[in-house]
């Protein structure tokens, strides 16, 4: 069995071990060992392993053997990964090549060679069949220029893994100013030492427009993530001292999630957090914009022997730090020339509705909101990370204000009346027990008429400034 070969087989039946649990999986990993041997060198993770792994062949295996037999098993194939001599083909456009050629570890880079879609078919199949000279493991990365190879997949002998590369990119899409209102707020706070964060979805995004502000920074967004808020503030924190979090909510949010949504609108959100976290090194749920693809990645894990064989190569070849400052490079580069001042006169929406119009579109947003009540995993997550940014303002010594932000009659009243309940009872419950937290309920407020709402369920400016001016009397400045 070549090394190739091994190496595959061991994945696929540590995978099959994973799933099914069975004592076949055992005995076809020993077997895959046996017909390998020849790769098995001398070292701790292969001892290691075949020493756990001979007792399990004796016995009916259970769930806790193969929770133990896994990991040994993933750090030994990480190990044959890492050990082995690579050659590096890359088929397609030039410009993509000299990308790609930034990210690539120094270690690599001259084992990396280019194969121009331009040229012969043919002679770069050549090339890529020519024998290696230290008889080297090949994978060869193709661009969308380039995908026709894998017609060809079965002429190109012995290459190891064919990897897409998509050129690297920033999405230029409907919510990128979402990102660069971030930024603008991100800048504004490290530079000026705002004593207030506020956090939120779309509520507080029009309830504290950034031309209100004099000391705080709204690093909130559109649809709005507890996982976001909570990583965006404890990274925030880490350096300056902070005064007031103000976390505004909404009835629904305890059961929304943008990692979890599937609609257009809001997987445009999600990708313009994680560009926006990964240019500023804060820990949110990390994702190259797919730099690379593969069907079978998962962003939530990491690479690992559960994950493709294409991702655990790129973990190998693909220098992060070059990675993270490439990305950040075109981030800048989109921030650099965005018109922040377009983007911040949006929240100086004045528009308002008569009331029968506004009662339409109240009703309408509630009963699309009162859907998201099934999710209840998203329910789970998002009071961890509520309860989680509570006792960080506990840990650090400042004050959390959780709001609820004024909302028309008719949206209340077409939201889902045990969805209402949970999330009042919720935070109800968490309230008593913190010094440092106030639950602020200016959901019912008389004083917000229909001409303070731009739509069914939003303020407009003229709602803002009532909202910010009604924050005083709770000792917010913002």
């Amino acid at each position: 069995m070549d090394k190739q070969h091994f190496i595959k087989e061991l994945q696929k039946h540590a995978k099959s071990l994973a799933k099914y649990k069975l004592n076949l999986d055992i005995d076809n990993i020993k077997n895959t060992l046996i017909a390998g041997q020849q790769h098995i060198e001398d070292n701790e993770q292969s001892v290691t392993l075949i020493d756990n792994l001979i007792p399990l062949t004796t016995k009916d295996i259970t769930a806790e053997d193969v929770d133990f037999i896994l990991p040994i098993i993933s750090s030994y194939w990480m190990t044959l990964l890492h050990a082995t001599q690579y050659k590096i083909f890359f088929y397609g456009s030039s410009s993509h090549y000299f990308s790609f050629r930034k990210i690539i570890a120094d270690r690599f880079q001259s084992q990396l060679i280019h194969l121009d879609t331009t040229a012969d078919v043919e002679l770069c199949i050549q090339t890529i069949n020519h024998p290696a000279a230290n008889n080297e493991t090949k994978i060869l990365i193709y661009d969308d220029e380039g995908s026709h190879i894998l017609r060809r997949k079965f002429d190109c002998m012995n290459v190891f893994s064919f990897i897409y590369y998509s050129a690297l990119r920033v999405s230029c899409g409907v919510n990128k100013k979402y990102a660069m209102y971030l930024e603008h707020e991100y800048k504004k706070h490290n530079t000026l030492s705002m004593d207030n964060i506020v956090t939120g979805s779309s509520y507080a995004w029009w309830c504290v427009p950034t031309q209100l502000t004099t000391c705080t920074s709204n690093m909130s967004v559109k649809s709005g993530d507890t996982t976001f808020a909570l990583a965006i503030t404890e990274h925030m924190t880490q350096y300056s001292k902070l005064k007031n979090h103000i976390h505004i909510t909404s009835f629904f949010d305890l059961h929304h999630e943008l990692a979890r949504s599937k609609s257009p609108f809001n997987t445009g959100v999600f990708d313009e957090l994680k560009f926006f976290a990964k240019k500023n090194n804060i820990p949110y749920i990390q994702c190259d914009e797919e730099v690379f693809t593969s069907n079978y990645d998962e962003i939530y894990q990491p690479v690992s022997l559960h994950s493709s064989l294409e991702k655990n190569l790129l973990n190998i070849i693909i220098s992060e730090e070059k990675l993270t400052k490439t990305i950040a490079d075109v981030v800048e580069q989109k921030y650099f020339s965005f018109d922040f001042h377009k983007l911040i006169n949006e929240q100086k929406n004045i528009t308002s509705l008569c009331e029968e119009e506004m009662d339409k579109l109240s009703i309408q947003r509630g009963i699309n909101h009162s859907k998201l009540f099934r999710y209840k995993e998203s329910l789970r997550s998002n009071a961890h990370n509520i309860e989680k940014m509570i006792d960080n303002a506990d840990i650090k010594n400042y004050a959390m204000y959780i709001v609820f932000p004024p909302q028309p009659r008719k949206y209340r009243e077409n939201i889902d009346k045990e969805m209402l309940d949970e999330a009042f009872a919720f935070y109800q419950k968490i309230t008593p027990h913190k010094k440092n937290l106030m639950l602020i309920d200016m959901s019912c407020d008389p004083d917000f008429t229909c001409h303070d709402f731009q739509d069914g369920d939003h303020l407009n400016f003229n709602g803002a400034i009532k909202f910010v001016e009604k924050l005083k009397a709770y000792g917010i400045t913002i």
